[in-house]
């Protein structure tokens, strides 16, 4: 039987909440210092996780997010202390894949379900701090699934892979939204999956993915593209898939089901210059790693996927790094599984 297990961890020595999902063979138990009894199960993969002040936004593919209290479908709020979902929450009719802050109290949410309560939320909508879901995409759908959010200011940035938003061309990714208003974004085309994005600190975009081109210009999964819209010369030249990306300091970090970043071998994670795209000599991963998820809390890298190794050291699914100097960390769980390899989707560190 093939089940969904949820479970948060306290790292007591950096006063980090740690919170994983994982999608799994038989899970049966898993064993870590901290360990939080009682925390929500899921029925189903969990890709998408926020934070917001003491509430995380848990987002997924799943019809049950429960505790004895309640029972959440698809996307809720969950107190990241106790475990216990919010009821007062409307929720989506499908998938969540992307979730992000509204810096208001709310989220804007991202997938592939078509209502949110009983109200037409076609693959995007937003929820106020109080639960409830907002107009602001009342008469805008997008026509493909969601599989990125993030925010930069006043602006909201989508990807996935989909070529409208409303009655406005966009393909597979771009800004959407500016100062709560629908926006035409000057993208240039992208022919695969957006599968995140992030600001690069000068008003543009990097984006990774399935994709080979962005707009004429070949990029395979990895791209830099101004305010202007411009494909900048930054190029990491992936040979597959990039699922995540973080940065700290001059450095992007990359995860992904990949073999060679540039023509150096980098299994499933990697580290490129911010500026350069250049690769650099840091290379933890081994030929079966597949990283799906990045945060960086107090100095620290946290990194999820599925792997058993990082670093020559065992490391189940799960590893931290300490930043800048880039060592392997203590940090460690074991998960006992009865079939098979525990894949986490997503991780969020939330740093006190």
């Amino acid at each position: 039987m093939i089940s969904n297990l949820i479970n948060c961890m306290k790292q007591i020595k950096n006063f980090v909440y740690l919170l994983f999902f994982l999608f799994a063979f038989n899970p049966s138990i898993i064993n870590a210092q901290g360990l939080v009894k009682g925390f929500p199960q899921a029925n189903g993969p969990v890709y998408a996780m926020a934070s917001r002040n003491d509430t995380v936004f848990v987002g997924g593919n799943f019809t049950s997010l429960f505790n004895p209290d309640s029972i959440i479908s698809f996307g809720g709020l969950v107190d990241p202390n106790t475990g216990k979902p919010a009821s007062n929450w409307d929720q989506p009719n499908g998938a969540v894949y992307a979730s992000t802050p509204d810096k208001k109290g709310g989220f804007f949410i991202g997938g592939d379900f078509t209502k949110v309560a009983s109200l037409n939320a076609v693959r995007i909508a937003h929820i106020d701090s109080s639960g409830t879901l907002q107009n602001t995409f009342s008469n805008t759908g997008i026509n493909g699934v969601v599989k990125s959010m993030v925010t930069l200011g006043d602006t909201l940035f989508v990807g996935g892979q989909f070529n409208l938003v409303g009655s406005f061309l966009e393909s597979a990714g771009g800004p959407v939204l500016k100062n709560s208003a629908l926006v035409s974004s000057n993208f240039p085309s992208i022919n695969g999956y957006v599968f995140c994005a992030i600001p690069d600190g000068v008003g543009g975009w990097y984006v990774t993915g399935s994709f080979t081109k962005v707009g004429n210009i070949t990029r395979n999964r990895a791209a830099r593209i101004d305010a202007n819209g411009n494909v900048l010369a930054w190029n990491p030249n992936l040979n597959g898939i990039c699922y995540a990306m973080v940065r700290y300091q001059n450095t992007v970090f990359l995860g992904g089901q990949f073999t060679n970043v540039g023509t150096l071998v980098r299994s499933g994670i990697a580290s490129v210059d911010t500026a350069t795209g250049a690769v650099s000599t840091w290379a933890p991963g081994s030929p079966s790693t597949v990283v799906r998820s990045f945060s960086i809390s107090n100095n620290i890298l946290y990194l999820a996927g599925a792997f058993g190794t990082m670093a020559s050291q065992t490391r189940q699914s799960l590893a931290a790094f300490n930043l800048p100097s880039l060592t392997l960390t203590s940090f460690s769980t074991t998960m006992s599984l009865t079939n098979g390899q525990a894949t986490l989707f997503s991780v969020l560190a939330l740093g006190n």
